[in-house]
């Protein structure tokens, strides 16, 4: 096999791995039983672009050990594409969560949580802030300094605040054993 083309198919499988560790946390949890496929559906959704959002980090392009091997150009367009596709991911989250259980919309009720709703929304904001920033640097008037300081605070605050949310909601994280190591 052609060195460039193992290069990139080592470092895809890396990708993969990355972006789908939340998801193979989940499978090695045990979830407690009886909520809609509905819900698991956009559970997974969630923690999907959860991994795609934070493995953007490693393929930004910046880390010349990697990227000189699968060309600038290349990695820059795949980040671009699945920053995209992280985006549509955030977004399908809450509108497969909500279809599925529409009392969830309460969650988005500052007079109920103040905190947690305001965080909810900014975190969709943020993301799209991030992709439409990207997208349209030069039609915002982003000079490339400004725009990089942006697109990392908000990458940041993104996958910390989806970490989060994520620990918090505690559907997968509360007083699990992985399957692994359980008695059953």
């Amino acid at each position: 096999m052609h060195r460039l083309a193992r290069s990139a198919l080592l470092w895809s499988g890396a990708y993969l791995l990355l972006a789908l560790l939340p998801i193979a946390v989940v499978l090695l949890t045990r979830p407690p039983a009886g909520r809609e496929l509905g819900a698991e559906l956009g559970a997974l959704l969630g923690l999907l672009a959860l991994g795609v959002l934070a493995s953007q980090a490693v393929i930004s392009g910046r880390h010349r050990w990697f990227a000189a091997t699968l060309g600038y150009d290349n990695l820059l367009q795949f980040h671009r594409q699945t920053g995209i596709f992280a985006l549509l991911l955030v977004l399908a989250h809450p509108i497969v969560m909500l279809s599925t259980r529409p009392g969830w919309l309460e969650y988005l009720d500052p007079r109920e949580d103040t905190l947690r709703a305001v965080t909810l929304i900014l975190l969709v904001a943020a993301t799209l802030a991030l992709v439409a920033s990207s997208l349209w640097r030069t039609r915002f008037g982003l000079s490339y300094e400004a725009w990089r300081a942006l697109h990392g605070a908000l990458t940041l605050f993104i996958v910390a605040g989806g970490l989060g949310h994520a620990v918090m909601v505690q559907h997968y994280t509360e007083g699990r054993s992985p399957r692994c190591c359980s008695a059953r």
